[in-house]
């Protein structure tokens, strides 16, 4: 069900149609298992925070220590009840960031979908405005050299949430900067919630990285193997049920639950 998309959309819709039958000697030797498409690609490793797994280059060691960044304000004074977002700080080597050449991963808490709106919209003014005040520090002309959604390409644990991302790159006269802000809606088993999660990267000021190619593969393998690591791959039918018929969900809501079937 991880690996092959046909079973994995039935599996979803519960509409499971057979499959033709064939007899024959199975060739052991050529069967994968379902770890050979998770593992990480060579040179990657796999991380964890609370919430998430995901794929990240084996240059960079996390480095846990209290963090309150400035870049994390703006979005974390759009939460109510108290909650904090959780920031992790992955650097080179462990070693310190002021040379740059980091990464700082920000999970912020659930929200209601009701309060997401424009998703795509929101997503691409916060990836902008958060590299924009990772690069606040560095002095001189900053300037958008790319902004565009990104799209997960591959599910290694089968999660039925809706995944959007956009990620924003500015150049400043020193060094890239860089903001991934992706958005996982529809979280199981209510569909009622949405999280965001911000993958930031300040980049080192020696070592540029010219090919816009390079600079955005470790984002497109962030996004890719971005995993929750409680598997939930159901909705309640019940309650999904009363809040369709109360018509207490928006257009984008509707049109995701009767995609999925309800």
């Amino acid at each position: 069900l991880h690996v092959c998309w046909k079973t994995d959309y039935m599996y979803r819709r519960w509409q499971l149609e057979p499959f033709p039958l064939k007899t024959g000697i199975v060739p052991t030797l050529k069967v994968k298992r379902k770890e050979v498409f998770s593992k990480p690609p060579s040179g990657y490793f796999t991380y964890k925070t609370s919430s998430y797994s995901f794929f990240l280059h084996v240059k960079y060691d996390y480095r846990p220590r209290s963090l309150v960044l400035d870049h994390d304000s703006k979005l974390r004074s759009e939460y109510s009840g108290g909650k904090r977002a959780e920031t992790r700080e992955y650097t080179r080597d462990g070693g310190s960031t002021e040379l740059g050449d980091y990464f700082s991963i920000t999970e912020y808490p659930c929200q209601s979908v009701a309060r997401s709106g424009r998703s795509e919209r929101d997503l691409r003014l916060i990836a902008e405005d958060q590299a924009r005040i990772a690069a606040k520090h560095d002095p001189g002309v900053h300037r958008v050299v790319y902004s565009a959604a990104l799209t997960k390409r591959t599910n290694l644990s089968g999660d039925i949430s809706s995944f959007t991302a956009w990620i924003s790159r500015i150049r400043t006269a020193t060094r890239d900067v860089a903001a991934l802000v992706v958005c996982r809606k529809y979280i199981p088993p209510m569909g009622d919630s949405y999280q965001q999660i911000a993958l930031r990267y300040y980049g080192s000021a020696s070592a540029p990285i010219e090919s816009h190619e390079a600079f955005v593969v470790p984002f497109q393998i962030f996004l890719d193997s971005l995993s929750p690591l409680r598997i939930i791959n159901f909705y309640d039918d019940t309650a999904t049920q009363v809040r369709c018929q109360g018509l207490l969900m928006d257009d984008d809501s509707y049109d995701w639950f009767e995609a999925m079937g309800f």
